[in-house]
């Protein structure tokens, strides 16, 4: 935190400010310098050798996003912990490197967690901390997303590789921000109704049509073995296979979308139903295997105000409904709201918040399971936060979230965090 109030002086001491004579409010930073708490990345477009990569048809992004989390008080355990994750990724379109038109590469190069999480001290089946679930929630490495595409026309376009599902999350919804930008929690952003049909780090290969608005159709197969830090290729539990549909809104002429996710997994999944389950003498029961699991959820957003001065700044509801197989998935149905606010005021047109509720309600078979040792029952809870802009590449992220966890002997879980994010 004294990196941050260090930052914060920094940028009130560099940053001039207009005067009432300009006719703009005495607030409004202007800056004009090419100074350290002006530029939109720590090390200014990396030296300035970013510029002639892009030249070349390769882009690279990177940041580092620290944590400090923990459960003030209920959930499983209380304490805080710290965490890190690094990422950096390559760009490359191949029409810019002189190759052929129309392909491009898109690489996680590096998904590094180091460092704690607070994911299991707080509430299990709705994690507190959705970035730090990658590579593995615990410390890992791996090269979570490899991906090539390529143009067919007229929107089309095939592709193949490997896939991490926060990354690909946010190539549908790039307000999300893969939970080191906007909420934290997994379930106040993404539908957890996909486990267990849809792995989070594998191989996949499909097509897709994009529109003006991002992605409109898409139909991939996945290989359904989880692989975060192993490439995989070996297909040792079936596929998964995916599809996609979005319809584009207009309401009072602000943009929204509404989006509908299927998916089907042909491999053999763990089934919550103990009526099936083998009893083995002396060894208790043991759970049985269901071929096939599905999933389907309906996803919409909507734009309620755009600032007609300012495109970047505007605010936003969200949300989603999700149903599962009742046999091999803990959830029944998954849910949640949100609003988003993107740059508060004109003083902090950086900045952003919001705030989110979420419900998911589990399977009966899988509470039946686990009713004699743990009772368990269903999950819900909100999220708020504040991103705050400190400069340009440096923000600070207070949140709180509030969750009534699956295990009734658990007391709520109140947890809060700092998060920092450095883009490099």
């Amino acid at each position: 935190m004294r990196v941050g109030a260090a930052l914060a002086i920094a940028w009130l001491l560099c940053v001039p400010l207009d005067g009432e004579a300009q006719g703009q409010p005495i607030c409004k930073p202007h800056c004009t310098c090419d100074c350290l708490c002006c530029r939109d990345t720590l090390t200014n477009d990396w030296l300035g050798c970013g510029s002639c990569l892009s030249e070349h048809g390769i882009t690279v992004q990177s940041s580092l996003t620290q944590f400090f989390q923990g459960t003030a008080s209920g959930g499983t355990e209380q304490d805080f912990r710290y965490g890190d994750k690094l990422d950096l990724f390559v760009f490359a379109d191949t029409g810019g490197m002189g190759l052929w038109e129309g392909g491009q590469f898109q690489i996680h190069a590096v998904d590094w967690q180091f460092g704690e999480n607070a994911v299991a001290d707080a509430v299990g089946l709705a994690p507190v901390n959705t970035n730090l679930l990658t590579p593995e929630p615990e410390e890992s490495f791996g090269l979570t997303n490899m991906m090539f595409l390529q143009q067919l026309g007229d929107g089309w376009v095939a592709q193949i590789g490997r896939y991490n599902s926060l990354d690909l999350w946010s190539a549908f919804y790039p307000d999300y921000g893969r939970g080191i930008d906007g909420f934290m929690n997994a379930s106040a952003m993404l539908p957890l109704s996909v486990a267990p049909s849809l792995p989070f780090i594998s191989n996949v290969a499909g097509i897709l049509k994009a529109g003006e608005r991002g992605p409109q159709f898409a139909f991939v197969a996945i290989e359904s073995q989880n692989s975060p830090t192993t490439v995989g290729l070996d297909f040792p539990n079936g596929v998964t296979l995916l599809g996609f549909a979005r319809k584009n809104s207009n309401l009072g002429g602000l943009p929204g979308t509404h989006s509908l996710f299927t998916t089907y997994a042909t491999g053999d999944y763990t089934s919550f139903d103990t009526s099936g389950w083998e009893i083995v003498p002396g060894g208790g029961a043991v759970p049985t295997a269901k071929s096939g699991t599905w999933m389907v959820t309906y996803v919409a957003e909507q734009r309620i105000w755009t600032d007609p001065r300012n495109e970047r700044r505007y605010s936003k509801v969200a949300g989603y409904v999700g149903f599962s197989d009742r046999e091999n998935s803990p959830y029944k149905v998954t849910s949640a709201v949100s609003f988003e606010a993107f740059g508060v005021n004109d003083c902090r047109p950086r900045d952003r918040i919001g705030i989110a509720w979420f419900y998911s309600a589990l399977n009966d078979d899988f509470q039946n399971a686990f009713s004699t040792t743990i009772p368990i029952g269903d999950v819900y809870g909100g999220e708020v936060y504040y991103n705050a802009a400190i400069t340009p590449w440096f923000h600070l992220t207070i949140d709180l979230q509030v969750i009534e966890p699956a295990i009734d002997a658990n007391d709520t879980a109140l947890v809060l965090g700092l998060r920092a994010k450095t883009t490099f």
